[in-house]
């Protein structure tokens, strides 16, 4: 497989002193950590993740002010603020994959939970201050692991995997809510599937992890071609509507690291966050003794997991935000300028009887590019004073590729000739958001 992390200037760059979080001795988070999810609250940054002890996970937290931020500098708090549940309880054997959401002054964390009772099922705690939390009466909200929270009018959208209908891998599923609590699954399909045969992710997609730019949503998410929960590899989807997702194509765009470094076996809950202009990405990554070669190999005997970073200095993460507005206002400008060339030429053919279709082709052709062009720039200025040669070079390329770009066909039937235009295939670029 080519080099994930590089896609021009789309390259990702580790933190030199990783991990993050390692694993500490003589505390909760003694034998390894994992899980990283961030929120801002206040003038505060509180990243939520999982540390294990005795056998048992729990969720923990790390703060820093906002002004002190730097990604890889964080105060633990000693104790978990999530701990497993009595016996008999949906947690009673493992809490973790925190994904918190911070509304209307409460803080609600979605988490896996683990017993003999089920493999994996999502529950809720509650708290007024993201430190002190309760845990919902009514848990579990729904039957699956990995969960995503995002809030958007007036509704939660609560993402989590469960199992492949065939049997093995993991898809990614979206349920809804009004008041946090009762959910409804939106569809029993997938709003995320595995990808197909021989893909990079075709046997199981897994830990989404949102973030809004500009409108437009990006999931993070991490997949395998052979394993469960396994993953070597992390991809981006885009949607507008939280519903509709549409994969980057040149995904993967982050991978495990290289042959024994720390996280060389797999890597998981791919958090990212733009914060002064640079994305920051935390991430859980597998390691150590046999984990290069076999799944979770030398488990704790050798190998663990532990929290990493990287960054990412670029204008957008890979799906432009805006693109796809501004292509459309190119596509109505072109028929709009198709239109009224097909009224001159009937006003030609009405004077002279005849009309040289090929001058005429080219004529749309100039005249579209000017003015889609112009429409670009336009819009590449007002996204927040973007490169404008950026919007200008792409359509450029467009139409010195119009074969792939637009299809034009004419046709002759009778006197006067008329040219048509039979069909349109706008191609929305490479990095299409939607």
């Amino acid at each position: 497989m080519r080099n994930s992390l590089t896609h021009g200037r789309f390259e990702w760059q580790r933190y030199t002193k990783n991990p993050v979080f390692p694993a500490v001795p003589e505390t909760w988070m003694e034998a390894q950590t994992a899980n990283p999810d961030l929120l801002t609250i206040g003038d505060s940054y509180f990243m939520y993740f999982r540390g294990q002890r005795n056998g048992h996970d729990r969720i923990g937290l790390a703060t820093v002010p906002c002004a002190r931020f730097d990604g890889a500098s964080w105060s633990v708090r000693p104790a978990p603020v999530i701990d497993v549940g009595a016996r008999g309880s949906w947690d009673e054997t493992h809490v973790l994959d925190p994904a918190a959401l911070f509304v209307k002054g409460r803080v609600y964390l979605y988490y896996s939970a683990v017993s003999p009772r089920c493999d994996r099922a999502v529950c809720l705690a509650v708290s007024d201050d993201g430190i002190h939390f309760v845990k919902g009466k009514r848990n579990p909200v729904v039957i699956g692991g990995g969960p995503e929270i995002v809030f958007r009018d007036d509704r939660f959208h609560l993402y989590f995997w469960k199992p492949h209908p065939r049997g093995s891998g993991f898809q990614i599923h979206l349920a809804t809510s009004r008041d946090g609590f009762e959910f409804t699954e939106y569809s029993p399909q997938p709003v995320l599937p595995a990808g197909a045969a021989r893909s990079w992710d075709s046997h199981s997609v897994e830990t989404p992890c949102i973030f809004e730019e500009d409108g437009v949503y990006y999931m993070m998410y991490c997949g395998s071609d052979r394993f469960d929960d396994y993953p070597w590899h992390a991809g981006v989807a885009a949607s507008k509507d939280l519903v509709c997702w549409k994969k980057y194509e040149k995904n993967p765009v982050f991978s495990r690291g290289a042959k024994g470094v720390w996280d060389e076996g797999a890597i998981w809950f791919t958090t990212v966050e733009k914060i002064k202009g640079t994305y920051y990405m935390w991430y859980e990554g597998y390691g150590g003794g046999t984990a290069r070669e076999e799944q979770y190999g030398s488990y704790l005997e050798g190998g663990k997991s532990r929290v990493g970073m990287a960054c990412l200095h670029a204008p957008y993460l890979y799906v432009p935000p805006g693109r796809r507005r501004a292509e459309q206002r190119y596509i109505v400008a072109f028929r709009s300028l198709v239109s009224e060339q097909q009224e001159h030429r009937r006003g030609d053919v009405a004077q002279h009887g005849t009309f040289d279709r090929a001058v005429d082709r080219q004529l749309v052709i100039r005249r579209t590019a000017s003015m889609a062009t112009a429409t670009l720039t336009r819009a590449s200025v007002r996204r927040n004073g973007r490169d404008r040669s950026e919007s200008s070079s792409w359509m450029k390329k467009s139409m010195k590729s119009r074969n792939r770009t637009f299809k034009f066909h004419s046709q002759v039937r009778s006197t006067p000739r008329s040219f048509r235009l039979r069909s349109i295939d706008a191609e929305t670029g490479r990095n299409q958001a939607t």
